[in-house]
């Protein structure tokens, strides 16, 4: 990538779809720039302004529309503070209220990983949402809210247990559906919706226990990257705003295994040319790929080697409106997609 120099007040970005067939999954266009904590806005042909991030690894990051085939699109560049506030897309942190979980979240998805107060569950949890909306910090304060605890509590004890299951279910719990979506993801002694492990000398899978540490690189407004140690190995984790995948680079001497847990034999699943895809309960769909990856079935898992240090996972939900992904099928669809354009990246030339 080119690095734009500290002088330059201006430039024109041109992003090319090399492919003969449109895209259909929106890109993000990358541009590496100087680590000297300047900012810059970026408006589009129209001249209309564009959200725009400065990553932690020094790149200029800002939406680009689903192109046709062969279609180009201009940006133009300038230093200088964004006069129009553009809303947060993405979000993740720490809950220490919740066992040091380490949830986050876009406009699309979000997922929970079990921090270091969590016992006997390994892989990565979902959370199926309805909305475009960031929602995680009103599901986790309503479901640690101690004075709902308490006052559940003290209902039981008046032999209200009826009463007491009734309020927490239908107000305050996130295992049900209040309109925007829930925790009904079923995780456990698995790899959940995702997550890696090892193959022992006996071929069996060796999980991983939950993560020691997360710091936080990227918050925002169209990136959220994580960096998480595990014993012996780093995981760094980021998702784009408008996406259905999480991008998870490892950093291990060990080969590994990326998968999802099959909890019904009989649901619809697939291993296609670098992917892996599953259709849990209520229409959860879930996925990983790999360029080149090698796939398989094994220990009640679809697991899938990814042939260098980095994999995708994802998943979507039948009920999420305005994402295109309604069945099977169109999830399918949406990863032959994905796939393609990571094979496939946008020409990116800079003229100053």
């Amino acid at each position: 990538m080119s690095v734009l120099s500290a002088l330059l007040f201006s430039l024109v970005i041109t992003a090319t779809n090399p492919l003969g067939t449109d895209r259909s999954v929106s890109d993000m266009v990358e541009v590496s720039v100087p680590d000297d904590g300047k900012q810059y806005v970026v408006t589009d042909e129209k001249g209309d302004t564009l959200p725009s991030q400065v990553t932690y690894d020094g790149k200029l990051i800002f939406p680009c529309q689903a192109l046709k085939a062969k279609a180009k699109a201009k940006f133009y560049v300038r230093e200088g503070r964004n006069a129009k506030k553009f809303p947060q897309e993405v979000f993740g942190r720490n809950f220490p209220e919740r066992d040091g979980d380490f949830s986050f979240e876009n406009d699309r998805v979000a997922y929970r990983l079990y921090g270091p107060g969590s016992k006997g569950v390994y892989g990565y949890d979902i959370f199926s949402k309805r909305t475009n909306k960031l929602y995680l910090e009103k599901l986790y304060k309503l479901q640690c809210d101690n004075e709902v605890h308490s006052m559940r509590s003290k209902l039981t004890k008046l032999g209200r247990r009826d009463l007491a299951d009734k309020m927490y279910n239908e107000v305050f719990s996130y295992h049900v559906d209040h309109g925007e979506g829930m925790d009904q993801y079923d995780v456990g002694k698995t790899l959940g919706g995702g997550a890696i492990a090892y193959k022992g000398a006996d071929g069996k899978l060796e999980f991983q226990g939950s993560f020691k540490t997360a710091e936080v690189l990227d918050n925002g407004p169209l990136r959220l990257t994580v960096r998480l140690t595990y014993p012996n190995e780093v995981r760094i984790l980021s998702i784009d705003a408008h996406s259905n995948m999480v991008k998870s680079v490892v950093e291990t001497k060990r080969p590994f295994v990326a998968g999802i847990v099959m909890h019904n034999s009989d649901s619809k699943k697939t291993e296609g040319e670098g992917y892996i895809a599953y259709e849990d309960k209520d229409g959860i769909m879930i996925a990983c790929l790999a360029p080149q990856g090698k796939t398989e079935q094994a220990q009640g898992h679809l697991l899938i080697t990814p042939a260098a240090d980095t994999y995708y996972f994802g998943s979507a939900w039948g009920r999420y409106e305005g994402d295109g992904i309604t069945d099977f099928s169109s999830w399918q669809n949406y990863l032959k997609a994905y796939l393609l354009q990571i094979k496939n990246p946008l020409k990116i030339k800079i003229k100053r």
